[in-house]
């Protein structure tokens, strides 16, 4: 079974930076002892391969690579107690009116839904764990159900030699596409635009854009990277989220 992509979006309290940093930074974040996803029972069901965690301005996204089923993922995730005390800990900095505190099983499954973003492509060039580059757009009213059309038509055929895998995802005007590549973000950003039907696709993204600049490069929409962790990073180590 191939793995695949899975993303969560947050908006943040402005200001909020150094707080979400603390939350998720090594020594305030408990990782899972294991990679693997597992049921009520403890029967394995899939496989976690990496995390990234990703905030620009008061947009947080957080990636999942994973083998097996999104639920089973999602239950699986609501019964790691350190991942429930970061949820915990972070609601008291985000801007989501009605949003429950997320310290129990139920109530961190109920959020995980919530913020779960739509998935709107999803191709594999290389089935392996490597860096993750998070491109954040914010999207025009109206523009989430435009996105999924414009990437239904969009081929991404190819063989590039820097990038293993690409996503998109779509959330409340939130477009990130998650780009997983070796060597510099910059290289894999360009070997991404120079993919068949991909400056159309440019042309045509340009027009649903809500921020002024719409003309600017993809680079200079890079989330920064606030964590990430894979499947790599375990030897030696007890972690992982």
């Amino acid at each position: 079974m191939s793995l695949r992509f899975a993303a969560l979006s947050y908006r943040v309290r402005a200001g909020a930076t150094d707080q979400v940093r603390r939350i998720f930074s090594p020594q305030g974040f408990q990782r899972a002892a294991s990679p693997a996803v597992v049921d009520a029972a403890g029967r394995e069901v899939g496989y976690m391969a990496a995390t990234a965690l990703f905030l620009k301005d008061t947009t947080m996204v957080r990636i999942s690579q994973y083998e097996g089923e999104f639920d089973d993922l999602g239950r699986h995730i609501a019964r790691l107690p350190g991942a429930r005390r970061a949820e915990e800990a972070l609601a008291g900095w985000l801007d989501e009116p009605g949003r429950r505190c997320g310290g129990t099983p139920d109530e961190f499954l109920a959020n995980f839904r919530r913020n779960t973003m739509t998935p709107v492509a999803n191709r594999t060039y290389q089935d392996r764990v490597s860096a993750i580059t998070a491109v954040h757009r914010r999207l025009r009213p109206g523009g989430d159900d435009r996105v999924c059309a414009l990437f239904a038509t969009e081929t991404g055929i190819g063989e590039p030699e820097r990038l293993h895998a690409v996503a998109a995802f779509v959330r409340d005007g939130d477009l990130v596409e998650v780009i997983q590549h070796e060597g510099e973000p910059a290289a894999a950003i360009e070997e991404l635009l120079a993919l068949p039907g991909r400056r159309d696709l440019e042309r045509e993204l340009s027009d649903l854009l809500a921020e002024p600049g719409r003309g600017k490069s993809l680079a200079t929409r890079v989330m920064p990277s606030i964590s990430q962790f894979s499947v790599a990073d375990r030897v030696g180590t007890a972690g992982g989220d």
